[in-house]
């Protein structure tokens, strides 16, 4: 990739921020402590509300899952969304690509924790109880596991031949049998 190719792609996402209120999919955020005094959490039904407040104090990371606006079908001669005119769709990141409770909601409800770093650390609603580390380790064998050895009939386990055949090894084919099979075809 040339450096002309770069330069584009890093302009056209920053350019892209601010074409769409500041706001991209991927994004994590955290919901403002004065959230539940927004007109948009205000005219929201009380079922949609209680599982808002579950998505905030379930303590998992939260993402942006997609970005629309509120005239979808009205067209502009800019094509730029100003902050008041986007709807924003959040959900609880449980990595991997898997979000849940999807919720459509307006920006003065969030705001970004950290544009640049796409994966934050792993929540502590998402760490066991049981100490396990997830940090990765170099893998040691382990002298007492015994793999890839055969008893080869003596009693004694040895080295498995795990090489393929060479290129003088040919399948035997019995062309009698193979043209009578096609002829009756």
């Amino acid at each position: 990739m040339n450096m002309g190719k770069k330069f584009d792609a890093i302009f056209e996402a920053v350019v892209s921020r601010y074409q769409v209120g500041g706001y991209l999919p991927g994004d994590l955020v955290k919901f403002r402590p004065n959230y539940k005094s927004t007109p948009c959490y205000n005219a929201m039904h009380s079922i949609m509300k209680r599982e808002i407040d579950e998505i905030v104090d379930s303590g998992l990371n939260i993402r942006v899952t997609q970005v629309g606006s509120k005239r979808n079908n009205v067209s502009y001669a800019i094509d730029a969304k100003t902050a008041d005119d986007v709807v924003i769709s959040v959900a609880c990141d449980y990595g991997g690509g898997r979000h849940y409770g999807a919720f459509a909601v307006s920006p003065d409800m969030i705001d970004i924790v950290d544009a640049s770093n796409p994966s934050p650390p792993v929540p502590d609603a998402m760490v066991y109880k049981d100490n396990t580390n997830f940090k990765p380790e170099e893998y040691k064998a382990d002298p007492n596991n015994i793999t890839r050895v055969t008893d080869k009939g003596n009693g004694k386990n040895t080295p498995t031949d795990l090489k393929l055949a060479g290129e003088g090894t040919r399948l035997k084919i019995d062309n009698a049998n193979m043209i009578s099979l096609y002829e009756n075809i």
